[in-house]
C-alpha cells in the first residue's frame, strides 16, 4: 500500500509562521514610516494587518511540539509588540478601563452630518457641547436654528459651503487660505470666561479606497490623492503659523485619512491629535455601524489640554461623532 505523503500535510506548519514573520516585517516598516507612496497599504489600520498575520502564524500549530510551537509564539509576540508600539487601539482601550475624572470640562463635538441631514446635525444637542464642528452641513437656515437651539442669543457661527463652527460666546469668522476653499471654516471665539480659541472645522475629500492593491494604478491614484490632502493641510499649517505662538487652537472634522497618517505631518508643528493624548475606548468613526478607521479627528494646540476623547455612535449619520472634553 502506498504511504501518504506527509510533507504535503506538514507544509502549513513551516510556511505559515514564515509568511507571518515576513508580513510582520513589512507592516512594521510601513507603519513606522507611513510613506505616502505606500498609502494603498497603510489605508488599512495596523490592527487589520495583524489579523491575517496572526492566522498565518497559527498554521504552525501542528501536533508536534518544540521549535514549531516556539516559532508560532515568537510570531504572535512580534505582532503584539508592534501593535503596542505603532497602533493606538491598545492604549486607548486600556485607558478606558481607568475611571474618568468628574471635574468640569469644556466639551467639543465634531460630526459629519451625512450629506446635509438636519436630523444628523441635531444629534449634537444631546451632548450639550460648548463648541460644535460640523461637516457636510445642512442647507438653508438649519445651522442658524441649531445654533439658536444650543446657545440662544449667545450663539456665534462661522461657515463655508460644507463646514461650520457653532459656539457659545462672541467672535468673528476668520479668512482661511484660498487653497482650502469650501473645505474649512474658522472662528475666533471669545468665550464667556474671556478666553480666546481659534476653531477650525475641516473636511477633506474622501479617499479612493482602492482594494486592488496589486494594481499599479491603485498605488498611483492613492498616492496622488494623499499628496493633495497633505498640500491642503500644509496650507492650513502655514496659516496657523501666522497666529501668535500661545494661541489656543482647535482643528477638527472629517479628515478622510486614517489615524496617524503621514498626510497630517504638517499639522504637527503646532498641533497634536487629541485622541493620541487622551483617547478612550475604540476610536474608529467610519462607518458608524462598523467603525474600522478614525477619519474624524480633533487636533489641539496652545495650552489646550484634552481630558478625554471618545467616538460616539450616532443614529442619523454614517459617521460616529467625536466628543472631546478639555480641561478648564
Amino acid at each position: 500500500m502506498r504511504q501518504p505523503d506527509r510533507s504535503r500535510r506538514r507544509w502549513p506548519i513551516f510556511v505559515g509562521p514564515a509568511l507571518s514573520v515576513a508580513l510582520l516585517a513589512v507592516a512594521a516598516a510601513l507603519f513606522a514610516v507611513r510613506p505616502i507612496g505606500a498609502a494603498v497599504l497603510t489605508q488599512f489600520p495596523l490592527w487589520m494587518w495583524s489579523v491575517p498575520g496572526s492566522l498565518l502564524a497559527l498554521l504552525g500549530l501542528g501536533r508536534r511540539r518544540g521549535r514549531h510551537r516556539r516559532a508560532v509564539l515568537a510570531a504572535l509576540a512580534g505582532w503584539f509588540a508592534i501593535l503596542l508600539a505603532l497602533a493606538e487601539e491598545p492604549v486607548s482601550l486600556a485607558r478606558s478601563l481607568v475611571p474618568d475624572s468628574a471635574s468640569s470640562a469644556l466639551r467639543v463635538v465634531t460630526l459629519n452630518a451625512a450629506g446635509g441631514s438636519p436630523e444628523a446635525a441635531n444629534e449634537v444637542v444631546a451632548w450639550k457641547p460648548e463648541i460644535v464642528l460640523l461637516q457636510e452641513t445642512p442647507r438653508g437656515d438649519a445651522i442658524d436654528q441649531l445654533a439658536k437651539r444650543l446657545y440662544g442669543a449667545d450663539a456665534v457661527i462661522a461657515r463655508s459651503e460644507d463646514t461650520a463652527v457653532l459656539a457659545r460666546g462672541t467672535g468673528e469668522a476668520l479668512k482661511l487660505p484660498d487653497e482650502l476653499g469650501w473645505h474649512a471654516s474658522a472662528l475666533k471665539l471669545r468665550r464667556p470666561n474671556g478666553h480666546e480659541i481659534v476653531v477650525v472645522s475641516l473636511r477633506l475629500d474622501p479617499p479612493p479606497l482602492r482594494l486592488d492593491i496589486l494594481s499599479p494604478d491603485a498605488w498611483r491614484t492613492q498616492s496622488v490623492h494623499c499628496l493633495q490632502q497633505q498640500a491642503m493641510l500644509a496650507a492650513l499649517a502655514r496659516w496657523i503659523d501666522t497666529l501668535p505662538p500661545n494661541t489656543e487652537i482647535l482643528v477638527g472634522g472629517d479628515f478622510n485619512v486614517p489615524q496617524r497618517d503621514a498626510v497630517t505631518v504638517p499639522l504637527q508643528r503646532r498641533l497634536t491629535d487629541a485622541f493620541a493624548l487622551a483617547g478612550r475606548g475604540w476610536g474608529g468613526t467610519v462607518m458608524n455601524e462598523l467603525p474600522l478607521v478614525r477619519f474624524d479627528q480633533i487636533w489641539v494646540g496652545g495650552s489646550l489640554r484634552p481630558r478625554a476623547v471618545r467616538a460616539v455612535p450616532t443614529q442619523n449619520s454614517d459617521h460616529r461623532a467625536v466628543l472631546l472634553e478639555l480641561e478648564q
